[in-house]
């Protein structure tokens, strides 16, 4: 489930709402991460700070200490180092291309090495991988640490063949393409299969039955009673 939506409770992309959808029962958190101005990666989804917290600005143009002054609704906004630091659960990290009319392109490339090199200084035992819409930063990153486990954010099936031929572990499906055939191909790739974004039991009781291998939802406990209905009587998946 996304660390951003485990709980309307809790303020997103922060520590608090990780450990809420962890406590709620999910096995791995998605969580996005972009560069402060100068250079430390923090939590925050939108390419501004305005929606999540009481400033406003692109967060490429502020800095690490500027970030940590503001208010995300209660809370503070992490850092990616912070945030190993503080959950001890598998996650998930997302590195997406924010460029809109607001707020230039971001440097991909300086995010993929601080990515990798944050990978590098967790200490604690879970499951990490990195995700993304955008193929040369995966790549990099692989070339940079063949052990970071890598899943391609996918639109479409022809997408599978290409996750395979990159040797990723991981595929991330749009729900909208996932299928009986298409989940099938991926497996027959070798690739772990994860659905995305699916809320509510009925949705997510429908991807299981696809034979998917996770699911990425904002309706974590929802997740959880689907998953733990589906292993009733089938082979159990992971609630991610």
């Amino acid at each position: 489930s996304g660390a951003n939506d485990a709980s309307e409770a809790f303020p997103e992309t922060t520590i608090e709402s990780a450990v809420a959808a962890f406590a709620e029962g999910a096995e791995m958190v998605e969580i996005d991460v972009q560069l402060t101005s100068d250079g430390t990666l923090v939590l925050m989804h939108d390419d501004t700070v305005d929606r999540t917290t009481d400033g406003t600005g692109c967060v490429s143009a502020l800095t690490l200490a500027e970030i940590m002054a503001l208010d995300a609704d209660g809370s503070s906004v992490p850092t990616l180092d912070g945030f190993f630091a503080a959950v001890t659960g598998g996650v998930n990290v997302e590195v997406k291309l924010h460029e809109s009319a607001a707020c230039p392109a971001q440097d991909l490339e300086a995010t993929a090495d601080a990515v990798v090199a944050s990978i590098a200084t967790d200490v604690a035992t879970r499951e990490i991988l990195v995700s993304s819409f955008d193929l040369a930063v995966l790549q990099r990153i692989r070339a940079s640490d063949p052990s970071i486990a890598i899943g391609y954010l996918a639109t479409g099936a022809a997408d599978i063949a290409v996750t395979a031929t990159e040797g990723f572990e991981a595929i991330h499906l749009l729900s909208a393409v996932a299928n009986t055939r298409t989940v099938a191909q991926a497996h027959e790739a070798g690739l772990r299969t994860r659905v995305w974004t699916v809320d509510g039991a009925t949705d997510i009781s429908r991807m299981f039955a696809l034979d998917v291998d996770a699911v990425i939802t904002n309706t974590v406990a929802d997740g959880v009673m689907a998953r733990t209905a589906f292993c009733d009587s089938y082979v159990c998946p992971d609630a991610d």
